[in-house]
Order: C-alpha cells, then structure tokens, then sequence
C-alpha cells in the first residue's frame, strides 16, 4: 500500500524535488500499460501545495536545472494551450491528431468556468460552480488508448486583503502523471492559460496551487537520473 504524501513549498524547483524524494523513500512499483506494451515505474500518491515565490516562478516559466523539458521545449508546449493550437487540432481528422489535448477538452467549459467566475464576483457571493474537467466517460479507457491525466481543474476565489485584485485558490486534480518528464511543465502551461484566459482579464492573481496526484511516478528508464538530482541537492533555495 502506498503512503500518502503531503506537503507546502515555496519554491518551486524545491516542491519537485520534495517529490521526487517522497517516490523513492516509498519504493513502491507500478507496472501499468497493456501485455502488448507495460512500462515499470515506482509510484505515489502526493497532494503538493505550492504558494508564494513558487507561483511567480511558475508565472516567469522557471523549471530546475535537471529538468529536460525547459527552455524552447516549454514554449512550444505552452503554444498546445493557446485557441490556435486547439482550432488547429480540430480541423485535423481522426487518423492525424492526437487522442486528447488538455486545451481542446477544457475549451469546451472555458467560457462557462469563466462566466461562473463573473457571476459570482459580482454577486460576491462563492461558487463551487467553477471548475472544468477533461474525462469523457464514453471515450476514455475505452475508445481511446490514451486518455487525459489532468482531470479537474477547480477554482476559488478570496477577496485580497493588500490590493484590489482578488485571489484564486486553483485545484489541479490527476489521475496520473510523469513526475520527472511533466511536472514542472504541466502546471506552467496551465497556469499560463489560465492567466490569459480567465484570471487576469477578471483582475484575479493565483495565490494558491493545491496539485492532487492519484498516481505521482518515475519511469524506470529516468530512476538513475532522478537519483542523481537528490544525490546532489541541486535544487534551488536550500
């Protein structure tokens, strides 16, 4: 049985290697795929609360040295949460795009989340109303070989304190996730969309991640690696 983690960082290349950690001192092997194709990993179960300097780092796209998807990697990965990418991809057929795109599933509830987030600034009154999710029980695990691992995005709003903006408390719930190759990239390319769509066209600043993970692993090919990071300490802030 695994251990369930649970922590709170400030800094977000420390978070990643809290995690990282978390994996290894559980050793916990996963074997998951299909008999045609299986892939071997150690796995977790991690709720990570991220605040403070962690979300202007995340803001500013900063990823930790060891991380391999950074750079021109990461933009162009942010560039698949953008309307342009998603109008691109539905225009392709069947045969051409990929099975799922985080963007293309949550587009469909962008404008109803964002509208929920209007109605009930302007009431001031809270809603649990706004959310997005991705699962489409009629295709995933059935139709599809693949299927989302993002698969709620859910968000509050509180009044700040200090300015006139407001504050989001922004809920990212996954049934599965590549610690070591997605991460870090995952909650950038989110994190950017949502500023540009939703957050800051409605004077809201995120102030709060809560990343829940059913399933938090390291592929068995990207162990050594991910060894070497906690062996050297190289993360940042320590």
């Amino acid at each position: 049985m695994n251990n369930i983690y649970q922590f709170t960082e400030t800094d977000f290349d420390r978070a990643w290697t809290k995690a990282i950690g978390n994996v290894f001192e559980n050793n916990q092997q996963l074997i998951f795929g299909s008999k045609e194709y299986s892939k071997k990993a150690l796995d977790s179960c991690q709720t990570i609360i991220l605040h403070g300097n962690a979300i202007q780092q995340i803001q500013d796209k900063h990823t930790h040295p060891a991380y391999k998807f950074g750079g021109t990697r990461l933009e162009e990965y942010c560039k698949e949460f953008t309307r342009e990418y998603v109008n691109k991809q539905r225009m392709m057929t069947h045969r051409e795009r990929f099975d799922y795109v985080y963007a293309d599933r949550i587009w469909e509830q962008m404008e109803r989340a964002e509208y929920n987030l209007q109605e009930s600034l302007k009431t001031n009154i809270k809603s649990n109303f706004i959310q997005m999710t991705t699962w489409k029980a009629n295709e995933d695990g059935t139709y599809y070989k693949s299927s989302p691992c993002l698969q709620r995005i859910w968000m509050q709003w509180y009044e700040n304190g200090f300015n006139k903006m407001y504050d989001i408390d922004l809920h990212l719930d996954w049934r599965s996730r590549d610690l070591w190759g997605a991460w870090q990239s995952n909650i950038i390319a989110i994190v950017d969309m949502l500023n540009r769509e939703i957050f800051k066209p409605n004077n809201c600043q995120i102030a709060r991640i809560v990343d829940r993970n059913d399933s938090l692993h390291i592929y068995e090919y990207d162990l050594i690696d991910a060894m070497n990071v906690i062996k050297t300490g190289t993360f940042r802030g320590v």
